[in-house]
């Protein structure tokens, strides 16, 4: 029942991170943080700890946990068993470790993190082992096999409130329980209604004269610069860059833009993390005072009269009239 649920979840998470439109919902936040927090995790110590626990058998007829004597007669694994809030505890633990391994090998081998990549790495990492959970639980006699202690679960409830003898241990179990609950609901609120400050775009060119924030072009000549995006949005996105020749006008206090042009425009889609580069020609097609600038639009915004009061991220370069 409970690795069942596992790989539902993350079936669930995958179509809810990755499929177009559905991923763009608030439900990927909560849904994907409860996937990395425990599912990794609690499909290793599930792998690892087949058995029942010494505290996982309940009996329904007294009410009460089985006394450790019965549950040290029957087999154990070498490395013995655990219960459920320390399945609970050592599943939350384990993911700290596992997803950042993860993506700690992906960066080393790509040179750089991409979130598609990562995301579906740690999913067949967590169904290798929920696979592998699987088969070990089967290979165990049926009374051996762990399976979820709801019993177990609502004795310890009922021996924190009425039981003396137990209060103390039942009440630090259920603490245990709570707190993993409350760090995990802390970090989904942290991600969904604070301030993410942190997404963001950006833009630059790249050229031979670039230190100077100029372009030296002949007259009729054009030069090639290199436009880079690097996308720092937490998701996919789609970029549109528009190329604008602008006429200006510089007084001793101001400067005004006379006139404007569109050149070029290139759309491109990036994951998060990820930087687009492309490559072209400049060809200005006035003398005077004359600016190129790249517009940057995200999300496919860009007007049909792009303007730089219209673009969130903006870059430009002066233009020079270089010898032939």
């Amino acid at each position: 029942m409970d690795l069942t649920v596992i790989l539902s979840l993350t079936a669930l998470t995958n179509v809810v991170v990755l499929a177009p439109v559905i991923r763009e919902t608030p439900l990927r936040v909560p849904i994907g943080l409860v996937f990395i927090f425990v599912a990794p995790g609690y499909a290793l110590i599930a792998l690892v700890f087949p058995e029942r626990g010494p505290v996982d058998r309940f009996d329904d007829a007294s009410g009460k946990v089985q006394s450790p004597t019965t549950i040290l007669e029957r087999p154990r694994s070498w490395w013995g068993t655990i219960d459920g809030p320390e399945r609970i505890a050592f599943s939350i633990a384990s993911s700290a470790i596992i997803v950042p391994v993860i993506g700690f090998i992906l960066i080393t081998a790509q040179g750089t993190f991409r979130f598609g990549p990562t995301f579906v790495a740690v999913s067949a990492v967590t169904v290798a082992l929920t696979v592998g959970a699987i088969w070990r639980r089967l290979a165990l006699p049926p009374d051996d096999r762990f399976r979820v202690p709801y019993g177990e679960w609502t004795g310890t409830l009922r021996a924190a409130v009425f039981d003396p003898d137990s209060r103390g241990s039942a009440i630090l179990n259920v603490a245990l329980v709570c707190t993993i609950l409350l760090v995990i609901a802390s970090v989904g609120y942290a991600a969904t209604a604070l301030p993410q400050d942190d997404e963001y775009s950006t833009i630059y060119v790249l050229s031979e004269d670039d230190a100077d924030s100029v372009l030296e072009i002949p007259p009729g000549e054009s030069q090639e610069v290199v436009v880079g995006v690097d996308n720092h949005e937490r998701r996919t996105t789609t970029y549109t860059v528009v190329v604008v020749e602008q006429e200006m006008d510089v007084s001793e206090n101001e400067t005004r833009v006379v006139d404007q042009r569109e050149l070029e425009r290139f759309e491109m889609t990036t994951d998060h993390g990820e930087t687009w580069r492309l490559a072209h020609d400049v060809e200005p097609t006035t003398n005077g005072e004359v600016r190129i600038v790249w517009l940057l639009y995200v999300d496919g915004d860009a007007p049909a009269e792009p303007s730089i009061e219209s673009a969130p991220y903006r870059v430009h370069l002066w233009v020079e009239e270089g010898d032939s």
